[in-house]
């Protein structure tokens, strides 16, 4: 029945042209070796699960871009050391579903612009990395906090997970300066901007368009330091402007720390084929993420389900302030219903959809995973991480081999982290 079922899905893909047919049906004669051998035994269900299970425990697992660290700061009864009831995080569940290393992509708040905005954004973002590090702090046995590539490896050889931790949005940043208090602070990779301009750059989602004609002199001024420090510069949320004047600048190595495919799902958020292919010629990493409106096309207008998007904001923009964490309870709830009623409601096998058009476009040596836990992320089949090894699963059932797996999950951001170390060093 489960082999039925992978032909069934691949002869879809080969017959719709989806996926370079020479490419596919190298791997599906290989998935059908492999699955004769894993299926062919007796007590099948259980050995498959313990094949799987070997495989996935085997990896060095990265998640390139968690929001659950808004947790830490907004939840009261939030201990990440204890099983939770709510969210898709806490220590005991990413050990149960076998995630390595975990980056907390830290929320700055809402986009404001003004100058007053930096100093409250700047505390909420040094308020939040406290928590962390207070967690820290509490479970020595569990976690450690992890600052160069090389100390994730380590502190899972020791029995315990890693936490780095990167900024979301560009609006923590008015200053060249500020880039080393953050970097300082334990910060490992920025996001230039979110749904709107920040002062660094214009994004790809911001209503009145382009700002800066993509990258401002701060902005320029600003990925020098990043690449002087070693901290990873991430082009998610950017304009396409944005995305070429980046890579033109920068002297190392960028991600893409959560986004998807633009030829398989036509958000502006996503990346096109052609800047996938700038992308290697950086020698840079593009991470797909367990977000469903990045991953599938809603099956009625897209217009429609934007702007049910947008109202659900505007209902919402008043209790940001008032109660974070109600509202990241209501929002998230509310805006996965408009996603299932429109159609867009996506699984592990979307998610895994967009990893292979990456492999097909560019290869296999630049793309990762990333969940967006928290802030919308997660699909069927993976709605927290106790059940990231799904996405293990679909991977194994696809023909990919151990060592492409690890590069996948983990292997290939931890390459880009080395490389952008290594020309902060030659600085």
């Amino acid at each position: 029945m489960i082999i039925d079922e992978f032909l069934a899905r691949y002869l879809i893909k080969l017959r719709t042209g989806k996926f370079d047919v020479q490419m596919k049906l190298s791997r599906l004669l290989f998935s059908m070796l492999f699955s004769a051998v894993l299926f062919g035994c007796t007590d099948t269900g259980i050995k498959t699960n313990r094949k799987i299970q070997r495989i996935h425990n085997d990896l060095f697992t990265v998640d390139a871009h968690s929001a659950s660290a808004i947790n830490f700061l907004y939840k009261k009864n939030f201990d990440p050391a204890r099983l939770n009831d709510f969210g898709s995080f806490d220590y005991p569940r990413m050990e149960q579903g076998g995630l390595d290393a975990c980056f907390f992509a830290i929320f700055p708040g809402k986009n404001i612009k003004g100058e007053s905005n930096i100093d409250i954004t700047f505390k909420r973002i040094e308020k939040t990395v406290d928590a962390i590090a207070n967690s820290i702090a509490d479970n020595p046995d569990i976690v450690e906090a992890a600052l160069h590539p090389d100390d994730g490896y380590r502190i899972v050889k020791e029995g315990r997970k890693a936490i780095y931790m990167g900024v979301e949005s560009g609006f923590a940043i008015n200053s060249v300066e500020m880039v080393k208090e953050y970097f300082d602070m334990g910060i490992r990779y920025m996001t230039l901007c979110l749904n709107i301009n920040s002062l660094l750059c214009d994004s790809s989602t911001d209503p009145k368009g382009a700002e800066h004609n993509g990258v401002s002199q701060l902005g320029m001024d600003v990925i020098e330091e990043m690449n002087r420090l070693g901290m990873m510069v991430d082009v998610s949320n950017v304009s396409d402007k944005s995305f070429n004047d980046i890579l033109e600048h920068s002297k190392a190595p960028v991600i893409v720390s959560h986004s998807a495919c633009r030829a398989l799902c036509s958000n502006h958020r996503n990346i096109s084929d052609e800047m996938l292919l700038r992308l290697k010629g950086n020698g840079g990493v593009v991470n797909i993420t367990l977000l469903s409106q990045l991953l599938k096309s809603p099956g009625i207008d897209n217009n429609s389900v934007q702007q049910k998007l947008s109202d659900l904001k505007e209902k919402y923009k008043d209790l940001i302030k008032a109660d974070p964490a109600r509202y990241g309870d209501e929002y998230n709830i509310e805006r996965e219903r408009i996603v299932k009623e429109s159609g867009q409601n996506a699984s592990v096998a979307d998610l895994v959809d967009h990893i292979e058009h990456v492999i097909q476009v560019i290869g296999i040596d630049y793309v990762g995973i990333s969940s967006d836990f928290d802030g919308g992320g997660g699909v069927d089949g993976c709605k927290d991480v106790t059940e990231i090894e799904n996405i293990t699963r679909e991977l194994i059932l696809r023909g990919y081999s151990r060592s492409e797996i690890k590069k996948i999950w983990g292997g290939n951001f931890m390459r880009v982290f080395r490389e952008v170390a290594k020309v902060a060093e030659r600085n």
